[in-house]
């Protein structure tokens, strides 16, 4: 980002007017930045698509990771010798052998831990501090906070986690004796089991309803993925969205929900699920912004170009102006309607994607009450 605003007159760009962009993982890098001070004056507005710092995947939350790496790869007695020598042997090793071991178990995994590797709280303040406290302290008081921000998800983001728990059921079938584990970790860790349960309890009837967690069912298994898509994303995105419009000196925050279904250009879902489930995945909205590989060219007058078309106009109006509003939106709004910045008096109101697009109030919004309610009970 120093490098951009250095050299971005040398491209014909405009140093001032800058925007961090990223989906998932680059989404909660942006946001990462967007709590740096740092990185303050590096951009002037920031795009996070489904992903921020509050999600799971985004912390690592194992202590002792460095170390256990370090006796997997022949270190003695790791576990005994201080951080600095462990950082002497790793650093020693070539990157292919790093990442080779898979260190993580079944029950981090059902501690929300899905990546061995990634941020975490540094123990060590130094002036290259990056995360010197849990991202959920910093945002209050966050320099991103007077920033514009564009932030989304899609209608089905959990379809991510279709062939993941069938490749480890047990994410799926212990719920229904353990239900505890559908809680987010930090929920887990600080209430007494009995609580815990009674509350996951609460999220299972939620999602599941009447289906048998522990019968991996086709029902089962979209419930699982629905509940993915709220304790993955859409519960943190919610988190995010409250904690920016409270603050009275945060800048405009919009929010669109991407909900387009085509049956051949969710390049995603159809990664993800084959023919057996039909939603909006997880990056299936990378299909409607970059041309790949994965992709082809389309017809002008199909359903899928017009996305495109509409998805490119709103971010890069966003980027020069920071409103999204570009002229294919306001032309397909009607006239009646006006897509606004979220505040901390209105509804909870995205534009949402599909065939059509329209302003509505997020659909997610009465199942995510129940999550804040659970979530509340640590407070």
């Amino acid at each position: 980002m120093q490098w951009i605003k250095e050299n971005a007159e040398r491209f014909n760009g405009d140093p001032k007017n800058v925007t961090a962009f990223g989906e998932s993982a680059g989404a909660a890098s942006v946001h990462y930045l967007m709590l740096n001070p740092r990185a303050e004056g590096l951009f002037q507005k920031a795009i996070l698509q489904s992903g921020n710092v509050l999600c799971s995947w985004a912390l690592c939350s194992i202590k002792n990771l460095p170390h256990r790496l370090a006796v997997n790869l022949g270190m003695e007695s790791a576990e005994h010798v201080t951080d600095a020598m462990v950082l002497d042997f790793l650093q020693k090793l070539p990157g292919e052998k790093l990442v080779r071991p898979y260190l993580l178990s079944a029950e981090e995994h059902l501690d929300d831990c899905v990546f061995q590797f990634g941020p975490v709280v540094e123990p060590y303040k130094t002036e290259h501090c990056a995360l010197p406290r849990h991202p959920q302290e910093l945002l209050d008081k966050a320099w991103g906070n007077r920033i514009p921000v564009l932030m989304s998800g899609t209608s089905f983001e959990g379809l991510l986690m279709y062939a993941r728990v069938q490749m480890a059921p047990y994410l799926l079938t212990s719920l229904k004796k353990e239900p505890e584990h559908m809680l987010p970790l930090d929920v887990k860790r600080n209430l007494p089991q009995a609580l815990a349960r009674h509350l996951g309890q609460r999220l299972q009837e939620t999602h599941f309803g009447g289906s048998d967690p522990s019968s991996m069912s086709p029902d089962s298994l979209k419930a699982y993925c629905e509940y993915a898509s709220y304790k993955v994303f859409w519960h943190p995105i919610l988190k995010t969205l409250r904690s920016r419009v409270k603050s009275a000196s945060s800048a405009s925050t919009y929010l669109y929900r991407f909900d387009f279904d085509s049956p051949t250009f969710n390049h995603q879902r159809l990664k993800y699920c084959g023919d057996k489930l039909r939603g909006v995945a997880h990056v299936d909205d990378h299909s409607y912004l970059w041309y790949g590989d994965f992709s082809w060219k389309l017809d002008k007058h199909t359903p899928e170009f017009l996305t495109i078309e509409r998805m490119i106009d709103m971010l890069t109006s966003f980027a020069r102006t920071s409103n999204p509003n570009c002229k294919l939106i306001q032309d397909q709004l009607s006239r009646a309607k006006e897509w606004k910045p979220l505040n901390s008096q209105s509804a909870l109101e995205c534009l949402n994607i599909s065939e059509n697009i329209k302003l509505m109030e997020l659909p997610e919004l009465q199942k995510l009450r129940v999550w804040e309610s659970v979530c509340q009970s640590t407070d």
